[in-house]
């Protein structure tokens, strides 16, 4: 018997008017201000759409990783924690809700399926998270927050329905919401990276009209974690001394959401798709299949390039280097702090594009409809009136 379909619940757990999560967390769509923002600042974006094992960390300056849902694997936490700590690869994770209850009340039965659909997993999938972040010393809670927070020169966010943060490492900068205590914010230095942690995406997702955006808070966050520099509103914070934050029973276990019927919609191959670094990206042949997997690149839980032909193409197409605190970061220099930062987001661009393509044949077909109906209109009317003169 074929199992109920599931569904990925809303962001916004205050908002009971939407129920899907139907907006593809992408920077072209509802992040796009996020996107626009970091540009502007002069910073080079991607979208790493393949494996997080399917990139060269000493290229970029930061990794964001916004509102996932997918299952990571364990090669990729052993590559990311390696790419912190040992390359100084800087790390944002915009985290969000996870409570195993709230997603039980908010299932729904279809009429078309005659089913209950329950949810794959919360806002974001924090067990997978969690996961993926081990080795690094962080953890979030199932504590669903709803609260404000208060920053030095940076009044007014708000946590619309996120996460606080349930380990961090030693000697870090925690920043607590400002009712319920929880701590939603966190800046800490790992081996040679630094990491940025915050529980909640709404006040930088624009579909969220009941949060307000805030400019310059991602910027912050990039800039902290790619060139090092601290944001002005650090003082708001407080130092930890103890990594643990909450207690075990607010932190999922390890084993949340590891049920195979979640794991068939979650988990993603560990392979490397054609929109990877060039570097990275498969070989194709001429009957246009790929040949390169991404054991190619796996050895000993890290990755290397694997020299080609390609390699130097690249080399000659981006000769520009910028270097910033130390830092050096390929690409071309787009002025202001400069850098690269690669945004990892679980879900493909190529349903909103499919549906796109087919509200425009509608839209032309209507269009076409109505001119062949005014055209027709006209005709009637000029026979009309011929038949009146001739009576």
């Amino acid at each position: 018997k074929q199992p109920p379909p599931h569904f990925l619940p809303a962001d916004d757990v205050n908002d009971s008017s939407i129920t899907l999560d139907w907006t593809l967390d992408h920077p072209h769509t509802n992040f796009f201000e996020v996107f626009n923002e970091l540009v502007f600042a002069g910073f080079h974006v991607e979208v790493l759409g393949s494996s997080l094992t399917c990139f060269n960390a000493s290229s970029y300056g930061a990794l964001v990783l916004a509102d996932t849902e997918g299952e990571f694997l364990p090669e990729e936490a052993q590559k990311l924690e390696k790419d912190v700590v040992d390359a100084g690869l800087g790390l944002v994770i915009l985290a969000e809700w996870y409570n195993e209850d709230h997603m039980s009340r908010i299932r729904f039965f279809d009429d078309n399926t005659r089913h209950y659909w329950p949810c794959t997993t919360g806002g974001g999938n924090v067990p997978s998270l969690n996961r993926l972040l081990s080795g690094l010393g962080v953890a979030f809670t199932n504590v669903v927050v709803v609260d404000d927070l208060n920053l030095t020169g940076r009044k007014g966010i708000r946590v619309g329905g996120g996460t606080s943060l349930g380990n961090f490492p030693n000697n870090s900068t925690v920043f607590r919401a400002k009712a319920s205590g929880k701590p939603v914010l966190g800046l800490a230095e790992v081996g040679q990276g630094r990491i940025v942690a915050f529980g909640d995406t709404g006040c930088f997702d624009s579909n969220q009209l009941r949060l307000a955006y805030i400019p310059g808070f991602i910027t912050d966050f990039v800039v902290y974690a790619a060139e090092k520099i601290p944001p002005l509103w650090v003082s708001s914070g407080e130092i930890v001394g103890d990594e643990k934050l909450a207690s075990d029973a607010e932190i999922p276990s390890g084993e949340a959401g590891m049920e195979p019927e979640k794991l068939a919609y979650l988990r993603r191959p560990l392979q490397c798709h054609m929109n990877a670094p060039l570097a990275f990206a498969p070989d194709v042949a001429s009957d246009g299949r790929a040949h390169r997997d991404v054991s190619d690149f796996l050895s000993n839980s890290s990755v290397s390039e694997k020299p080609n032909a390609l390699d130097k193409k690249e080399e000659a197409a981006t000769p520009h280097q910028v270097k910033d605190d130390g830092l050096s970061i390929e690409g071309v220099p787009m002025g202001g702090t400069g850098g690269s930062v690669f945004f990892y987001f679980e879900k493909q661009v190529s349903v909103f594009i499919l549906a796109m393509v087919v509200f425009g044949v509608y839209i032309a077909w209507g269009r076409r409809r109505t001119a062949r109906s005014r055209g027709f209109s006209r005709f009637r009317n000029a026979n009309n009136a011929q038949a009146i003169q001739l009576v």
